[in-house]
């Protein structure tokens, strides 16, 4: 998705989570050979500029920076906990 290729990919496990079809990559079913041929055949042969936006913008939401970024504001928010001399 960060490098302005098209996503073509299975169906499977968490991939959904990430990829939304025809938006920012596309999706076929698991084992089915003649969809994942027909789906490169039509990545190869249309215009994917508004995708590639689309999956630009939400690789950077992935980034290793941005969950950086995310972790540490998370920490910031959790209340120090004062331990006692008796502990």
């Amino acid at each position: 998705m960060a490098s302005g290729i098209p996503v073509v990919t299975v169906n499977s496990g968490g991939v959904s989570d990430y990829i939304v079809d025809r938006v920012n990559g596309y999706l076929v079913p698991p084992e089915d050979v003649e969809a994942l041929t027909n789906m490169l055949e039509t990545v190869l042969s249309t215009d994917n500029e508004t995708l590639l936006d689309h999956a630009l913008q939400d690789a950077k939401k992935l980034s290793i920076e941005r969950a950086c970024e995310t972790l540490n504001d998370y920490y910031q928010h959790i209340p120090l906990i004062q331990m006692s001399e008796d502990n």
